[in-house]
């Protein structure tokens, strides 16, 4: 799996370079909901190519967590799994309305891919009834596109009883009673990722659970999660995801990414990350590659700059200078879209003027 066995896949092999392949996760899968039409992200998806490691020839800083979140989390997560997920056991019963009697950690065994997978699916089986079972490293096939691959997890919180429901732990806090909606969503397209990998070897509910820390303290709390709207738009997305022969027909004039290890790897990376065409958007800003795209952005003027709701807004206007021409009536709206526009920009400069005169 996951390996070259058609001819896009063997355009995509080459124009990896020098760089390794890198497993695929829940945060990467949950991208696809993220950056939804990015050429660019898909691309770089299908190639397997590790994104931190691009993103760092790029020039992109890497996320910074202080020692005190890590330290955090840690300690959060202690408390949650220790003494046989003891935390964790009453706030399963009562967020999901489960019978949970018992609650166990299992280390998945093996070495490579395969034999993770094929452990984590016997663990899975062996599932008690009235249980809640926390796997450690299991891996997952998932398909993409035109093949199947391996879904690795850090861990896997998971039901015994039918239909499963997972649980999710995270560390992000819920304030006086509510968590941050981006975080959530975010957590929730992770989670879909989950389940959708598990949906292919067992029932689960879409139903799933999220743990959090309450306030600043190491509580936890949960709250029952439907992650049926992120599901239903990742199951269309993975069957296109990743058609090799689409992508490689993109890779046609566009450089080889080189052995990252040259002198000259930054520029090389750049021209070949830079002819591939992406999309831009509110999505972005939890993309590794977010600030070398961003620049991109600002160099050309583009409207992408200004967020998802503006770009739409705009529709084919390409740059801010176009959209303040359309504004003035400098530039003349071609079709009904831009004359909407027009008429929409020019009213609020016409506001905008009247205000600051006052």
């Amino acid at each position: 799996m996951g390996g070259a066995d058609t001819d896009g896949g063997q355009v995509l092999e080459a124009w990896r370079g020098g760089f390794g392949r890198a497993e695929l996760t829940a945060r990467r899968v949950a991208g696809l909901l993220e950056v939804p039409g990015c050429a660019r992200r898909e691309v770089l998806d299908a190639a397997e190519l590790p994104l931190p490691d691009v993103a760092g020839l790029l020039g992109c800083p890497p996320p910074r967590l202080s020692p005190f979140v890590h330290a955090r989390r840690r300690r959060f997560d202690a408390v949650c799994t220790d003494e046989d997920l003891a935390a964790l056991l009453p706030l399963a019963r009562d967020g999901l309305d489960l019978t949970i009697d018992t609650g166990r950690t299992r280390q998945v065994p093996g070495a490579g891919a395969a034999e993770r997978a094929a452990a984590t699916e016997r663990l899975l089986t062996e599932l008690p009834e009235r249980s809640l079972t926390l796997l450690r490293d299991p891996v997952l096939p998932l398909r993409l596109g035109d093949r199947e691959q391996w879904l690795t997890l850090d861990t896997l919180l998971v039901t015994g009883t039918m239909p499963r429901h997972v649980v999710a732990i995270r560390t992000f806090p819920r304030q006086d009673g509510v968590a941050d909606p981006t975080q959530v969503a975010a957590a929730a397209r992770e989670i879909a990722a989950s389940v959708l990998a598990l949906r292919a070897r067992t029932e689960v509910s879409r139903r799933a659970l999220l743990v959090l820390p309450e306030n600043a303290s190491l509580q936890p709390v949960a709250a029952p999660l439907d992650v049926a709207p992120q599901l239903a738009r990742l199951t269309a997305l993975v069957r296109t995801a990743g058609d090799r022969s689409r992508l490689a027909a993109l890779l046609a004039a566009t450089p080889p990414l080189p052995d990252p290890t040259a002198d000259d790897a930054p520029e090389r990376t750049a021209a070949a990350v830079a002819a591939l065409p992406h999309r831009f958007g509110d999505g972005c800003l939890r993309c590794d590659l977010f600030t070398f795209c961003r620049g991109e952005q600002e160099d050309a003027e583009a409207i992408g700059r200004l967020g998802t709701a503006v770009t739409n807004a705009c529709a084919s206007v390409p740059t801010v200078d176009a959209a303040l021409a359309l504004a003035d009536g400098s530039r003349a709206p071609v079709g009904a879209a831009e004359i909407a526009l027009a008429d929409g920009l020019s009213r609020a400069a016409r506001a905008l003027e009247l205000a600051t005169a006052r």
